[in-house]
């Protein structure tokens, strides 16, 4: 067990440079690629059964070409449904979901990657806050967690919660990479240390600009612009 001073810098302490990143050759995407065509079949054809089941079953559904175009009834009301235009955003969208899923879960080498990264990431993030060298880094995150509370207590500059949070975050997304581990902590690690902060501006900006075409289109229907059917 290391002692106080070495396992907590001071203060006052310069911070050291942060560990490099080790430089291996990223692992191949096509594992990746596939599952999400998979993915995407699978959510397209659910999508296609929905709308039978929805339209009151097959009898109200008219197929040119199954999985492409419908005539469907619904009631009263009748109308054309070209499926690939209408679900190919959707179908890709939850396809790439399933994929990332089944991913994480069965622990493809492209989702390993990014989990090991996403703890090395954190761990120079450590080294900054603690003001503290990889080694102590490394000894903190293996020590007792009510030990870790009881010594970072004497910092004032730093948020135990914070620190403890990344702490735990790590050791979970290590066991996940031993594969001891829930592949729910892999997933939560890279979302939430890595893509969030990295991706999370640019996802709320494209929500805003669906929903802003969404509006448009809405009202150039009602304007009788586009054919309501």
């Amino acid at each position: 067990m290391a002692t106080t001073e070495s396992v907590m810098p001071r203060p006052g302490r310069v911070a050291p440079k942060p560990m490099a990143g080790r430089k291996t050759q990223k692992p191949s995407s096509a594992p990746v690629l596939f599952l999400t065509l998979i993915g995407v079949v699978l959510v397209h054809v659910l999508f296609c059964i929905g709308v039978s089941a929805y339209a009151g079953g097959p009898k109200n559904v008219v197929w040119s070409v199954w999985g492409y175009e419908a005539h469907v009834i619904f009631g009263e009301a009748q109308f054309d449904i070209n499926m690939v235009l209408s679900f190919i955003p959707f179908d890709v969208l939850f396809g790439f979901a399933l994929a990332v899923i089944v991913g994480f879960m069965v622990r493809l080498p492209f989702f390993r990657d990014r989990v090991y990264h996403t703890i090395v990431d954190v761990k120079k993030r450590l080294m900054l806050q603690l003001s503290a060298s990889a080694d102590e880094v490394e000894s903190i995150i293996k020590n007792d967690p009510e030990n870790n509370s009881r010594l970072l207590a004497r910092r004032e500059d730093i948020n135990i919660e914070s620190v403890q949070s990344e702490i735990d975050a790590i050791n979970g997304a290590q066991r996940y990479l031993d594969g001891k581990g829930s592949w729910m902590t892999g997933l939560t690690m890279y979302m939430k240390y890595h893509f969030v902060e990295e991706y999370a501006n640019k996802v709320q900006g494209a929500a805003y600009g669906g929903a802003a075409f969404l509006i448009i289109v809405v009202g150039i229907r009602g304007l009788k612009f586009i054919p309501a059917q």
